[in-house]
């Protein structure tokens, strides 16, 4: 007689021996299957063109009114720089003078006018900075001197004012002094 086996199987859950509840994938054969790559997550925040627009905007807004601000105290100050700059051109002609003025006074002991041998009419003198040199005494003072008219067409805080230069034989110094704002004057001439 044939005595069959019995076989006793014990039901032990899954879960207990640390096993998925499933069934094992399948094996097809051949090469194991590539991993299908995740997909990325979504992105969150702004993209890097956003940022770069709103940086620009913040720049934009803070940029602009520090420019116009630079602006508004450079040019004015520059502007004046100009004009003591063009101040200091006719000065630097009109003391071209004063040698002439300091030997006729020397050797003829009274103060040369543009008539006196040696002298030009005043607009002979005309130069680069100067449109014309008047040499005397002048009113209010007993100095010798010259007065020398700046040439300066587009500019109305100079063109056509006066620079006075008087020498002060005493002292053997001169003096410079003008009817334009001391702002555009050279430090010496300020008064």
């Amino acid at each position: 007689a044939s005595h069959a086996r019995r076989r006793w199987t014990l039901a032990v859950p899954a879960a207990a021996l640390g096993l998925s509840a499933g069934p094992p994938p399948l094996r097809t054969g051949g090469a194991p299957a590539a991993a299908v790559p995740a997909a990325p997550p979504p992105a969150r925040g702004l993209s890097g063109c956003a940022i770069s627009a709103i940086v620009l905007a913040v720049v934009a807004v803070v940029a602009v009114p520090i420019i116009a601000i630079l602006a508004a105290i450079a040019l004015p100050a520059y502007k004046d720089y100009t004009l003591r700059s063009k101040a200091s051109a006719a000065i630097v002609e009109a003391r071209t003078y004063q040698p002439q003025v300091i030997a006729f006074l020397d050797a003829q002991g009274h103060c040369p006018t543009n008539d006196d041998e040696g002298f030009l009419p005043a607009e002979q003198y005309a130069g680069q900075a100067v449109s014309s040199v008047v040499f005397g005494e002048f009113e209010g003072s007993n100095l010798c001197g010259l007065e020398a008219t700046i040439e300066a067409p587009a500019e109305d805080n100079l063109h056509g004012y006066p620079i006075w230069l008087e020498y002060d034989s005493g002292s053997g110094t001169w003096e410079c002094s003008s009817e334009i704002a001391d702002k555009h004057l050279p430090v010496e001439c300020r008064g």
